[in-house]
């Protein structure tokens, strides 16, 4: 990336330029190490589609490489903007600096990602879009109550639903009932997997609803917003890569998945 030391002398003060043009003459590039490519924007046309142009080539530039070695070498997750020549290029270590900027495609969460998520459907799948009201939501879960990652699951799990407003009804095992109630939660005693989810489906059609069964270890549901189809594997994976992200909830989810 950098070259701050020749020798005995630092090249800290020195233009990055400079120390991109005195890396390159040093390293002598191979399987294992490549000097990390760059691409030339003159400040004046560093504009927000310039950049999200230049995000999205890195993104996808892994996924479209050739060999394994480029696809290892191109792998990003973002780009860095930083000023080549001045004063403001100058390495300044251990200091943040606005002259360095670190641009990635974050998620978009919450109640907009689950707005997003149904703006998706066509106009005629959103006529059948379910109210809230019209499902039974439920986690089947056992035992994860007597470790540490467990019940870290298990709350980011209600807080998934709770932040969509709503609160599922826990179906768990038989020995462990309490201590899930404990934990603030809506519980049912099921016993272990298979009755556990067959007592769900009797409750969600005992009250005429639609059951939603959810594991209780789910980091997240993720739906990737771009509907184009593509031609093979690498293009899709590229697609993937740099397309807007929507974390949306389980309720958001499952309305979606019906209509």
């Amino acid at each position: 990336l950098d070259m701050l030391v020749v020798g005995d002398t630092s090249l800290t003060k020195v233009d990055l330029r400079e120390r991109r043009a005195r890396l390159a003459e040093f390293v002598s590039e191979g399987p294992r190490l490549k000097v990390a490519p760059g691409t030339e924007v003159a400040p004046s046309e560093l504009t927000e589609s310039v950049i999200r142009e230049q995000l999205e080539a890195a993104l996808s530039a892994s996924f479209l490489a050739a060999t394994r070695e480029e696809k290892a070498f191109l792998r990003a997750d973002g780009i860095v903007i930083k000023v080549l020549d001045g004063p403001q290029s100058m390495y300044m270590a251990g200091h943040r600096s606005r002259f360095w900027q670190a641009v990635m495609r974050p998620p978009v969460t919450g109640a907009e990602a689950d707005r997003m998520l149904l703006e998706t459907l066509s106009d005629e799948e959103k006529k059948h879009i379910p109210e809230i009201s019209e499902f039974h939501f439920t986690v089947v879960s056992g035992f994860r109550t007597r470790s540490v990652e467990g019940i870290n699951d298990i709350l980011r799990i209600q807080r998934l639903y709770n932040d969509a407003g709503v609160v599922p009804t826990w179906y768990v095992d038989n020995e462990c009932p309490d201590e899930y109630r404990k934990l603030g939660l809506k519980v049912v005693k099921a016993g272990k997997l298979i009755p556990a989810r067959n007592h769900a489906l009797r409750d969600a059609g005992a009250e005429n609803k639609i059951c939603v069964q959810t594991s209780d270890d789910i980091g997240s549901w993720t739906f990737h917003n771009d509907l184009t189809r593509y031609h093979s594997d690498e293009e899709a994976n590229a697609a993937a890569k740099r397309c807007e992200k929507l974390e949306v909830s389980p309720v958001a989810a499952a309305r979606d998945i019906v209509a």
